[in-house]
C-alpha cells in the first residue's frame, strides 16, 4: 500500500510539475511583458500625433519645415498656415531651410493660388495666377506686375507654362494632404 501510495504522490508531483511547465511556456515572461507593453504604447502615440504636432507657431502663423519632402526637384518645403487669412504659403527650400523668392501662395478667401517664379537666366520673375479648385491658370504678370498673358500665349509659352503650373499644385495639395494627413482646407479651420 505505501509503495502505490508513494506511486501516486510521484505520478501527481510529475503531472502538476508537466502542467506548470506549460504554463510557464504559455505565459510571456515579465520581461517579454513590459517590453510588449511599451512597444504598444510606443505605437499609439506615434499614430495619435496630430498633424498639427508637425508645425511650431511663430507670430500667430503655423510654421512647418520638411526636409524629406521629395517634391518640386529641392531639397526642402517650408509650409506656413496663416489661419486668419485663410492662407497657406509653401516655399522651396535649400537644405538649411533656406527659401528662395520662389514661392507657392493657396488662397482660401478668393480661391485662387498664386505661384511666383524668378527664373535666374532671363533676370525676371513671374506671378502666376490661378483657379484653386480646377488647377487652371488664370493669368501670369511680369515682376512689375505687368500682364504678360497675351504675349506669353503669342510667344507659345503659355500652354506649357498652364500645364507645368497646374501640374505643381496638383502636386503640392496632395503633398500636403499625405504629409499632414489632411486637407489644406481642414488646416485652415
Amino acid at each position: 500500500m505505501k509503495k502505490s501510495y508513494v506511486i501516486l504522490v510521484l505520478l501527481l508531483a510529475l503531472s502538476l510539475s508537466s502542467c506548470s511547465s506549460n504554463e510557464a511556456e504559455k505565459e510571456p515572461k515579465m520581461e517579454d511583458k513590459a517590453q510588449t507593453e511599451v512597444t504598444t504604447q510606443t505605437e499609439s502615440n506615434t499614430s495619435e500625433e496630430s498633424p498639427t504636432d508637425m508645425f511650431t507657431e511663430e507670430d500667430g502663423k503655423l510654421v512647418s519645415l520638411d526636409k524629406e519632402s521629395n517634391i518640386l526637384e529641392v531639397p526642402a518645403l517650408k509650409t506656413i498656415i496663416n489661419k486668419e487669412e485663410k492662407i497657406i504659403e509653401i516655399y522651396p527650400a535649400d537644405e538649411n531651410g533656406e527659401v528662395s523668392d520662389d514661392y507657392y501662395k493657396f488662397d482660401f478667401n478668393s480661391n485662387t493660388y498664386e505661384k511666383y517664379s524668378f527664373v535666374t537666366q532671363m533676370g525676371k520673375g513671374y506671378y502666376y495666377t490661378g483657379d484653386l479648385n480646377t488647377g487652371e491658370l488664370l493669368k501670369v504678370e511680369d515682376m512689375d506686375n505687368n500682364d504678360s498673358t497675351e504675349s506669353m500665349k503669342q510667344n507659345g509659352r503659355y500652354e506649357k507654362a498652364a500645364e507645368k503650373t497646374k501640374n505643381e499644385i496638383e502636386e503640392l495639395k496632395s503633398y500636403f494632404e499625405t504629409k499632414y494627413k489632411m486637407t489644406m482646407e481642414d488646416a485652415i479651420k
